[in-house]
């Protein structure tokens, strides 16, 4: 890391982190939540679906997953906040919840490079670019694809 971030390592790391507060834990609800792989990939699909969000079964046949798998793995992504949903008919669509995505983002990046924000300036920077889009303006790579498809 030193080599890549000579900058952050001037800047130092504070002796000790604050005793977990209620910020702490709901991000470890999220980061919990997004560290199993078929639920990051619904999550990124539901990024890229944008706010009409897709039914839970067009998830599941998206990514190659039987619907009460899938069923299982949106719940824990709602319980942590980062997905909502709504019933229509027999389906419940879901969609994912930006705002809590972003207060992710504000957590993890709050007391950043030991108090100088400028070093931060290129992530703060991507992060406003529009989705479909990096850096370079290069489209953005695809949402997750069909698991079922890549053997």
């Amino acid at each position: 890391m030193a080599e890549q971030w000579p900058e952050l390592m001037e800047a130092g790391a504070p002796a000790s982190l604050p005793a977990r507060g209620a910020q702490d834990v709901e991000a470890l609800r999220s980061l919990s939540a997004l560290s199993h792989e078929a639920r990051l990939d619904a999550f990124r699909l539901l990024v890229h679906a944008g706010h009409n969000g897709m039914l839970a079964g067009e998830i599941a046949g998206r990514l190659g997953m039987r619907q009460n798998t899938m069923s299982t793995n949106l719940g824990i992504l709602a319980r942590a906040g980062l997905v909502k949903s709504r019933r229509e008919g027999r389906g419940v669509r879901y969609r994912a919840n930006m705002e809590r995505m972003g207060t992710l983002l504000v957590y993890l990046l709050g007391d950043c490079c030991g108090g100088r924000p400028d070093l931060c300036d290129a992530v703060v920077h991507s992060l406003r670019l529009s989705p479909a889009e990096d850096a370079e303006g290069e489209r953005a790579a695809e949402p997750p694809a069909d698991r079922t498809s890549a053997a």
